[in-house]
């Protein structure tokens, strides 16, 4: 067995001013500097943000957005945002339709993928989104309005 040295002033100074628990957690001295009195962590104080009144605020100008057609989301693959309203991407408009076409041909989502340089994740979405057909835009499960939809009946 080693014997150990025998601390010095100084490290026993350090080691006496460690942070100790007072009434709970605390929180180790600011920049870990010697002599400062440890911190306890408190709960913060509670949010405005997460009211009720605030969610109830938040929820009704989502409401009122979405019935006046504005986007609240990410546009789908081959729409783009105009003015706050969901528009057809005309560059983009060709691809999604043979990817449509495709699909409707029943082919794969990662040979569609692979062919046109996309993520199947993105063919999928194409699949399973009514927008590119009906034109239907849905939030929360619910169809809130309606745009042009990518896929018109004289293109196929």
């Amino acid at each position: 067995m080693v014997a150990r040295k025998p601390r010095t002033q100084k490290q026993r100074k350090v080691a006496s001013t460690a942070p100790t628990p007072v009434g709970g957690t605390t929180v180790p001295p600011a920049g870990g500097v010697a002599g400062v009195p440890p911190v306890p962590l408190q709960a913060p104080p509670p949010s405005p943000l997460i009211s009720e009144e605030y969610q109830r605020r938040l929820n009704e100008g989502r409401k009122r957005a979405l019935k006046e057609g504005k986007v609240l989301f990410r546009p789908p693959f081959g729409y783009k945002v105009a003015d706050g309203k969901l528009v057809v991407d005309e560059e983009k408009r060709a691809l999604v339709i043979n990817i449509l076409e495709h699909l409707d041909h029943e082919w794969p989502p990662r040979l569609i993928s692979e062919k046109f340089g996309i993520p199947s994740s993105a063919i999928r979405r194409i699949r399973n989104n009514p927008i590119y057909r009906t034109g239907e835009v849905r939030y929360a499960g619910e169809v809130v309005f309606k745009v042009e939809p990518i896929l018109q009946k004289g293109d196929k």
